[in-house]
């Protein structure tokens, strides 16, 4: 089987994705109507200048907008690039082009995208459903990092 050149790119970018991106629900603060908002979001964060424009270029072919933020080189950390794409619209469309591709982060993909239909089918001022916040709670349950798992409480019940 050949791939033509569109999908090498997007399985490349897939690759990306899996490697050095993440694929979440993110929560903010409503301030005017004090509430949670829960936004579909995914970014990279890369030290490469020719792989942060090379997913640009596959963005802007895509037609999907996004942020840019450049973080200064110090003393001790390289420069680090960070590309978002924040939105139920343009996370659909990326997300619908690079899910095939996708491995490690094919299950965030699917819920994400779930959770996006499930939202844009309906009035976006009505509240959460059950199977909204199942998405979201499963989510950051994958997302979640911790900061040392092999502890002494984490060990204990090993040693006996």
């Amino acid at each position: 089987m050949e791939l033509d050149n569109q999908q090498r790119r997007y399985g490349w970018l897939g690759g990306i994705i899996d490697g050095e991106g993440y694929i979440v629900l993110n929560s903010r603060q409503q301030t005017k109507r004090r509430e949670r908002n829960l936004v579909p979001m995914f970014g990279i964060v890369n030290t490469d200048e020719l792989l942060i424009t090379t997913v640009e270029s596959l963005l802007t072919e895509l037609g999907v907008g996004y942020y840019r933020n450049d973080r200064a080189a110090t003393s001790k950390w390289k420069k680090t690039m960070r590309i978002v794409v924040a939105g139920a619209k343009r996370c659909s469309k990326f997300l619908t082009a690079v899910q095939p591709y996708l491995i490690s982060k094919k299950n965030h993909a699917e819920l994400v995208l779930e959770f996006i239909e499930s939202r844009l089918s309906k009035n976006r001022l009505l509240p959460y459903s059950e199977r909204e916040l199942e998405i979201y709670a499963a989510l950051k349950r994958r997302t979640q990092r911790t900061s040392n798992p092999l502890n002494e409480h984490t060990l204990q019940p090993m040693l006996g």
